[in-house]
């Protein structure tokens, strides 16, 4: 199991013998002991983010995982928008659910107000942005973070906030699409171009990826800036400081710059991406799912295939029976889609 925590290592005699449904056992396992351990350290607290798009193995782990911390000193909250997987994870014992809805007015303008720090606060603005978010905290930052960057509030010489333009003139997006639009168009040529490189590469991009697929004329310290630049407008924020990882604050943001990218060019850094991915992982069974899905999209149909028979067979030796099925279909559709017969 040393892949899963990104060491190469070979199989022991014992392990090769393994049935796949065996190996996903002792993986199980191996996980479970760990939280143990870590738990009689301290308290843990685990977090599962974005349920909704977990994969079968994971689903499954995060069942003994709550299984096991009700023996233990641990807390497991799980992030999930609705669909049949939260219904189905509502159904497992010891499942506490918190729907969190839109915010009522009063919490809404507080959270306008906590957001702007306007001294004193504006009514005005308040009446401007609250009926367009209709209680979306996430629409209402973008917002927020739109007025500022357009100049709209900013800091008077006595250092604090306030309103720098006349409201009347003031239309605001009435979709959080067009105000993220907004916001990428007010963004300068470099960090634009490292923008729209992060949402090739994922919801999560690295300055080493960026670096790759940058421009010649861009120096190391000119991408670096420019990622500074798009975190201090709110676009992203820094999951790692060293080295330099950078994640959208939403998916929304991701999507909004991945489409204003034209579409040849899209497929031109999709595929740069996998083969800079295949020369810095020369072991690329571990991510064969990723170069198959960037050279699905760069319109590489051949290594795309290849790399879609590498995931399914890997997932199968896994026991990961969905994942395999995925892949295997994306293998069928590759093989009819060149011509040939599906086998």
């Amino acid at each position: 199991f040393a892949g899963v925590f990104g060491v190469t290592l070979p199989d022991t005699a014992a392990m090769t013998t393994l049935e796949p449904r065996a190996r996903q056992a002792r993986f199980f396992e191996l996980v479970l002991r760990i939280l143990d351990q870590a738990a009689l350290e301290a308290p843990r607290l685990i977090v599962f983010e974005d349920y909704q798009w977990s994969d079968g193995v994971s689903r499954e782990l995060l069942r003994r995982v709550i299984a096991r911390v009700t023996q233990l000193p641990a807390l497991v909250i799980v992030t999930a928008r609705p669909s049949v997987l939260l219904d189905e994870l509502e159904r497992i014992p010891g499942i506490t659910t918190v729907p969190v809805g839109e915010l009522e007015g009063d919490e809404a303008r507080t959270l306008l107000r906590a957001v702007l720090a306007l001294d004193p606060p504006s009514p005005a603005v308040e009446e401007l942005v609250l009926p367009v978010c209709q209680g979306n905290p996430f629409f209402l930052e973008t917002i927020a973070a739109s007025l500022v960057s357009s100049g709209l509030i900013g800091r008077g010489e006595d250092g604090r906030w306030g309103v720098r333009a006349v409201l009347d003139a003031v239309r605001i997006p009435t979709s959080i699409q067009d105000v993220i639009l907004g916001q990428i168009d007010r963004l300068q040529e470099t960090e634009k171009t490292v923008l729209k490189i992060g949402a090739v590469v994922g919801r999560v991009f690295a300055l080493d990826a960026v670096g790759a697929l940058a421009p010649a004329t861009l120096e190391r310290t000119d991408i670096v800036f420019a990622m500074r630049a798009v975190t201090d407008e709110g676009l992203t924020f820094v999951e790692s400081p060293e080295p330099l990882n950078l994640i959208f604050r939403h998916v929304l943001v991701r999507d909004v710059a991945y489409q204003t990218i034209l579409f040849r060019a899209r497929q031109d850094l999709h595929v740069r991406l996998a083969r800079w991915l295949e020369v810095r992982h020369p072991d690329t069974a571990p991510i064969a799912a990723l170069l198959a899905y960037h050279y699905g999209e760069g319109g590489d149909r051949e290594r795309a295939l290849h790399f879609s028979l590498l995931a399914a067979r890997r997932a199968k030796a896994q026991y990961a029976n969905d994942e395999a099925a995925h892949h295997y279909r994306r293998v069928l559709t590759l093989l009819d889609g060149d011509g040939r017969a599906p086998v």
